[in-house]
């Protein structure tokens, strides 16, 4: 999503839901049928993609029934270190000479 640093959070929101109702017409699903495969409700649906206040839940279960969930990648990365591991691995600073 190109979002610049101008727009609020509720034309970014707005942004999300025109995409999604784009991608779902791209799949050629109804929103009743896509609600259904996602496990939520219509409406649920309906105010995502309306850009209406929505949950993270809801969003995730959507980009999942549509097979997007590797999009959330970009914002939820797994750490490739684990901390508990840097904690173990850490080395006492030694002081200048």
């Amino acid at each position: 999503m190109n979002v610049g640093p101008i727009q609020s959070p509720e034309e970014i929101t707005e942004a999300l839901g025109r995409r999604l109702r784009s991608k779902r017409l791209l799949a050629n699903i109804s929103q009743a049928a896509l609600a259904d495969k996602a496990g939520i409700s219509r409406r649920a649906l309906v105010q995502l993609e309306g850009g209406h206040g929505s949950t993270v839940h809801t969003l995730v279960c959507v980009l999942k029934a549509l097979g997007l969930e590797e999009q959330l990648s970009a914002i939820a990365m797994s750490p490739t270190v684990s901390p508990m591991a840097m904690l173990k691995t850490k080395r006492l600073r030694r002081r200048a000479s």
